[in-house]
């Protein structure tokens, strides 16, 4: 495995070994990297671990750290899909009610690197953990590895943009209640806001005191790098806590959840499956263990279906729309993967939701929000590369 440092330009950078030394550990199930941690200097070098030749399912992750500087990157199976899409067994997963209206959204809380407990919102339009400087106190200093590159996000709708600094550290889930620990991540990129703009601000900002953000999605675009100093977010399963669960990479927990109007399940197993209809999801482009959203279809009233693909966010109460719309209309129809086989169906009144209309060119795009969870039990199967509903052919309401 090769190891190269890089300085903040891009350009690799030389590496004095008597005193500069890059740490490399790889995360993955027990048996199948029996020598996980090397310790490389120089420029170029390789760190060798030793591959047992067992089979493994879920992708493993590989952690570099130099200083306060890190990286990840994910050691993906040749054979990874006849693995991962055998039939769902009984491996473990994680439930969470969550008694409170689906419109209220989802949360959790969590602790950065043995940090204090703290409520986080759960976003699956997102796939980055932001969270607040603020919000740090009592982090470990050898677990916070940091502050690495800096990075910005913006969210939408509210078009409040984040700055600050990736950061490397392992991040512990619980419950809302912040009692109940319901398992820990390998160590992953985290990124520690400390300004915060409203939209139309431009840098210099308020600190940022407030944030506490969890993306577990999936399938989002990666932005483009913005002209200011700095990256934005990537977004890539290495950044999704869910995804670097110690049990889904060291484990057997399979890689998934499940939302329901009444409870999240984090990992999937056959119980938690049964009763769903799937469709497979297209591989991301040059991102090797990610998934485009489901194909679906809408229709405003009784017209043409206009087809393209859906986002199940539980981050936001209201819909985004990109399609060609009527002047008029009275309901808008939402059917997935499309309206001959419609695994899920139901209908939206514009008097009762809020809709914003984007973009009404191709690509068909529809952001169903939380209202879905109001019609159907949404899973996606990031193992298999497959979403599923129960709770098909639902009427309008």
């Amino acid at each position: 495995m090769g190891a190269t440092a890089y300085a903040g330009d891009g350009r690799a950078a030389m590496l004095d070994p008597s005193s500069q030394r890059i740490d490399v550990r790889v995360y993955g199930p027990d048996g199948v990297v029996p020598a996980p941690q090397a310790t490389v200097g120089g420029t170029g070098l390789a760190a060798a671990f030793r591959y047992s030749g067992r089979a493994f399912a879920n992708p493993m992750t590989v952690t570099a750290v130099l200083g306060t500087m890190s990286n990840t990157a994910q050691i993906f199976p040749r054979a990874s899909m006849p693995a991962a899409c055998a039939p769902l067994g009984d491996s473990a997963t994680i439930h969470v009610a969550e008694p409170r209206s689906v419109r209220r959204g989802f949360g959790l809380s969590a602790s950065i690197a043995g940090g204090k407990v703290v409520h986080v919102g759960l976003d699956t339009g997102s796939t980055s953990l932001a969270i607040a400087k603020s919000k740090l106190a009592g982090a470990l200093e050898d677990e916070l590895i940091g502050p690495g590159r800096s990075a910005q996000v913006t969210y939408q709708p509210s078009g409040v943009t984040l700055y600050g600094n990736y950061y490397l550290a392992p991040v512990a889930l619980f419950g809302k209640d912040g009692k109940k620990k319901l398992g820990t991540t390998v160590p992953m990129e985290v990124f520690v806001a400390t300004m915060q703009c409203t939209k139309g601000r431009v840098p210099p900002c308020p600190a940022d005191t407030g944030t506490a953000y969890m993306g577990v999605g999936f399938g989002r675009p990666s932005p483009k790098p913005p002209r200011l100093p700095g990256l934005p977010l990537m977004a890539t399963p290495l950044e999704n806590a869910f995804m670097q669960l110690a049990d889904v990479v060291q484990g057997p927990m399979h890689p998934g959840f499940v939302l329901s109007p009444d409870g999240l399940t984090i990992g999937l197993d056959r119980a938690s499956a049964t009763g769903a209809s799937f469709v497979g999801l297209s591989p991301y482009p040059e991102r090797f263990g990610d998934w485009q959203g489901p194909p679906a279809c809408i229709r405003f009233d009784a017209g043409a279906f206009q087809c393209g693909r859906m986002l199940v966010d539980i981050g936001i109460g209201s819909m985004f729309v990109h399609a060609k719309r009527p002047a008029r209309f009275d309901t808008i129809g939402i059917v997935s993967p499309n309206a001959g086989r419609p695994l899920v169906r139901y209908a939206v009144d514009p008097k009762t939701v809020t809709i914003r209309f984007v973009h009404p060119s191709q690509p068909v795009f529809v952001n169903t929000g939380r209202d879905l969870l109001a019609a159907a039990t949404f899973l996606y199967d990031a193992g298999c590369g497959r979403a599923g509903f129960i709770g098909a052919h639902v009427s309008s309401r």
